[in-house]
């Protein structure tokens, strides 16, 4: 083996050795890279969730073991407020029975943030089954 065959041979051993390393950091920054992009998306995903307040309007309702001489409202208003930064998507009202799954009463597609919706539900209203609408 002449010196340039020796050159050339240690030049590739050494071109061999830095692709290695730049390979091997490349792939450490993209690791990297892609936590801090996972991290940002669950912040931004924190900030932009809806916070929504409940609150009745006027009186609490009692229904349970309701007395014929006592004037218990029949029905009652629910306010929901959104007081966080993102929309609150798919919200309804729904009242429970304890034989039946829920019913929906009213439904709204979303609240923005900001934003009020009220709401009435009552005891003898007749409310939908959310399987049937």
């Amino acid at each position: 083996m002449t010196l340039t065959d020796w050159i050339q041979a240690i030049s590739m051993v050494i071109l061999v050795v830095v692709t290695s390393i730049y390979v091997w950091r490349t792939h450490a920054i993209s690791k990297a890279t892609k936590e801090q992009a996972d991290a940002t998306k669950e912040q931004f995903l924190g900030e932009a969730r809806p916070y929504l307040l409940l609150r009745l309007k006027d009186s609490a309702v009692q229904w349970n073991n309701i007395e014929p001489d006592k004037h218990y409202p029949k029905e009652f208003q629910i306010i929901i407020h959104n007081a966080g930064k993102g929309p609150a998507i798919r919200l309804y009202a729904a009242q429970w029975h304890q034989y039946k799954s829920h019913f929906v009463s009213e439904n709204k597609g979303y609240l923005l943030s900001g934003k009020e919706w009220g709401t009435t539900i009552g005891r003898f209203t007749k409310l939908i089954d959310e399987k049937e609408g």
